[in-house]
């Protein structure tokens, strides 16, 4: 805690919103003349137009004017005490105003509460409601079938022919015969789909870490992700090794396994602006750029699984084997459906994946 009750801040690399003559110069509110002044030689070094391209002059120019006004503000102890007494009343309307504001959503907040209250209530009574006319309605059908099944049983007793109830029972045999081996050829053709998609998974995902086409094409992807995070970070790319941005662009590929596009992500959104900026620069049309970031997105979800699937523990295994792959979906990758056979899709899976891998042995 600095004189007069005011916070010091050290500058950092990210931008600072709004900030102090003290953070400029990166001293603090008790600062001498003296340190005012070296305070500003450290930071005019840092930011002065010469030490920049052409394009920075404009940004430059203007932080090497923010610097001169400190330092003649701070310098002077007349206008240090007015500047001073300024930023203690902003300090004190900043906090006042977070008070009203905090007030009002605890007030937002009850209201809501109340009004959810009285919601849930009537909720629930209509449920009541429901719930006795299902049960009236039960009770009503269940008389009924009680009825029918009487005057069925009174009809079966009047039957006396034999042969006409064997000839019922006999035709009624070869309907069920029909029935079921139509439901076994369609259960076995939904098996052998069921599997072809498990392995043509299973085959597509190790393609990605297994072959010299799938390594070329995750390195490529990972050179334009990367390009993208030194675009998005602008001047302070030059201050940070591609370790870091190369760390951030991994965890974002490894997120796509439960996500449908990288433009739903803070991080990858901007990443997508610069991508999508670029292909437009070189001549690409809006559907042109459209169907290829759709693909780039595609080839994303494919590596991210792929890694997923790789680097999982053996007793975790199964479970990292997606189903769907498509965007949209990402939901129900694991979904096998209501008949879905989950064993015959893993090891189909398995197959594919290991195929794969031994033909890069050989």
């Amino acid at each position: 805690m600095a004189e007069g009750g005011l916070m010091y801040e050290k500058p950092r690399l990210k931008k600072i919103s709004s900030p102090t003559h003290y953070q400029r110069l990166g001293i603090t509110p008790t600062a001498s003349k003296v340190e005012v002044g070296t305070g500003y030689k450290k930071m005019a070094v840092l930011v002065h137009p010469d030490k920049g391209n052409q394009l920075q002059q404009g940004v430059r120019t203007e932080l090497m004017q923010q610097l001169n006004k400190a330092r003649d503000e701070l310098s002077d102890p007349i206008k240090k005490t007015q500047y001073d007494e300024t930023l203690k009343r902003q300090e004190s309307e900043r906090l006042n105003k977070e008070r009203e504001e905090a007030r009002k959503r605890d007030e937002a907040l009850r209201a809501e509460r109340e009004r959810m209250a009285r919601e849930e209530e009537k909720r629930q009574s209509e449920e009541r409601r429901r719930a006795r006319q299902e049960e009236a309605e039960r009770k009503r059908q269940q008389a009924d079938a009680e009825r029918k099944k009487r005057e069925e049983e009174e009809r079966v007793k009047k039957e006396t022919e034999k042969q006409a109830r064997l000839e019922k029972e006999r035709k009624e045999a070869e309907k069920q015969a029909v029935l079921r081996r139509e439901f076994e050829e369609a259960a076995k053709a939904k098996d052998e789909e069921l599997r072809n998609r498990g392995y043509n998974t299973g085959v597509k995902l190790s393609s990605w870490l297994h072959t010299e086409d799938g390594k070329i094409k995750e390195k490529e992807l990972k050179e334009l992700l990367v390009w993208a995070a030194k675009m998005k970070e602008g001047i302070t790319s030059f201050l940070e090794s591609n370790a870091g941005r190369e760390s951030r662009v991994n965890s974002l590929i490894m997120g796509m396994t439960t996500s449908d596009s990288l433009r739903t992500w803070g991080y990858g959104a901007d990443l997508a602006g610069h991508i999508r900026a670029k292909w437009k620069k070189e001549g690409l049309t809006e559907q042109q750029v459209e169907e290829k970031f759709t693909q780039i997105e595609q080839d994303l979800r494919e590596l991210a699984h792929a890694r997923h699937y790789e680097n999982e523990p053996e007793y975790r295994k199964d479970g990292a084997i997606p189903v769907n792959l498509g965007s949209d979906s990402h939901t129900g990758r694991w979904d096998y459906g209501p008949n879905g056979n989950k064993t015959l899709y893993d090891k189909a899976f398995k197959e594919g994946w290991e195929n794969v891998k031994a033909r890069v042995l050989v």
